[in-house]
């Protein structure tokens, strides 16, 4: 599907408050030539109408791909809430049948990344009493079972604020960049909560944790950066924690300088109103 928001605010997507054509392949996968073929969309997504529901396909050989022959046509109230996604029903009539081409288009992606500024743990942040178990395994959208702790001893950490402000849940993805071969530093590692984070309970609020071994530090075969993804619901506020997990041959409870990004966020820009 192809979106063409040329009369809204020409970003290639939709957003709130703009008017914009799609056009949708389909494909006879069928066992004759499907000829005579018409379509309808419909929704019944609030905040959005279809102001050109109709249109004509090209006869389609089997296997063969055809677009609507006149752009379908719809329009976001500006109270659209940003993000949500939008339900689509194609019913097609031909002249043996009918059927029904479900589909859903998301809005408003495409916001730009936020920053974890570079920082490097230290006695002078907050300390907790365990750290996140390292299962090697990044988490993905799909969600993951928290690793819990277990692993006692001082370890610094600190934490960075951001929300998902759009309509609907989003993943978000957070990459870590660490400094390696830095003598007498120790790994870190990262999760990620909705709403709040409790040190004292590591799984509580869990989304999300970067997983893997080894991560920044002095150890020969560190890892110098990570990603990790989560899904966080609608109009909620999530922590990005980092933390370091021990002490290094020297004592040293420091880690080395790290990094990184958050995306996943929304554009919220507006279009320029109805449809021409």
């Amino acid at each position: 599907m192809a979106i063409d928001d040329s009369a809204g605010n020409d970003n290639g997507i939709i957003n709130s408050n703009e008017c914009a054509n799609l056009n949708v392949a389909l494909k006879n996968n069928g066992c004759a030539n499907a000829t005579g073929v018409s379509a309808t969309l419909s929704t019944t997504t609030a905040g959005v109408t279809i102001t050109q529901n109709s249109s004509n396909y090209p006869n389609m050989a089997i296997d063969a791909t055809g677009t609507n022959s006149t752009p379908f046509q719809i329009q976001t109230s500006a109270s659209f809430p940003c993000g949500t996604d939008i339900d689509f029903d194609l019913d097609l009539t031909f002249p043996n049948g009918s059927k029904t081409v479900s589909f859903t288009v998301p809005t408003c992606t495409g916001g730009a990344d936020q920053t974890i500024p570079a920082h490097t743990l230290t006695a002078s942040d907050s300390t907790q009493s365990d750290r996140m178990g390292r299962d090697g395994q990044p988490s993905g959208c799909e969600g993951k079972s928290c690793p819990g702790g277990g692993f006692p001893g001082t370890k610094f950490f600190t934490t960075y604020n951001f929300r998902n402000d759009g309509g609907s849940a989003a993943c978000f993805t957070v990459t870590i960049n660490a400094q390696t071969g830095v003598p007498n530093t120790s790994n870190i590692e990262s999760a990620a909560y909705v709403g709040t984070y409790d040190p004292a309970n590591l799984c509580q609020n869990y989304l999300g944790d970067s997983g893997v071994v080894g991560l920044g530090g002095s150890t020969t075969g560190s890892i110098p950066s990570v990603s990790y993804s989560f899904e966080v619901p609608a109009q909620s506020d999530f922590v990005v924690v980092v933390n370091t997990t021990g002490t290094t041959g020297d004592g040293s409870l420091n880690s080395s300088e790290f990094s990184g990004t958050v995306s996943g966020f929304f554009d919220f820009t507006p279009g320029p109103g109805p449809c021409p």
